[in-house]
C-alpha cells in the first residue's frame, strides 16, 4: 500500500470534454484510411489528432 505511483508525462493541455475539431478530424481520418473506432466520447486518439495537424499544417484545439 506504500508502493510509489507510476507517473505520466503528458503533451498538450488537459482537456475533459469533446475534441471541438472531433468530426473534422474524424472526416479527414476516414478519406485517409485511419482507424475509426474512437468510441462516442468525441476525444480523438493522440496519433491520430498528430497526423491530421501534419498533414493539413493545422493545429486542433
Amino acid at each position: 500500500m506504500h508502493a510509489p505511483l507510476p507517473a505520466y508525462t503528458v503533451r498538450g493541455s488537459l482537456s475533459l470534454g469533446p475534441d471541438p475539431d472531433a468530426d473534422i478530424i474524424r472526416t479527414w481520418a476516414a478519406e485517409h484510411g485511419c482507424p475509426l473506432n474512437w468510441g462516442p466520447s468525441g476525444h480523438v486518439p493522440t496519433s491520430i489528432r498528430d497526423a491530421y495537424a501534419r498533414a493539413t499544417g493545422r493545429r486542433s484545439h
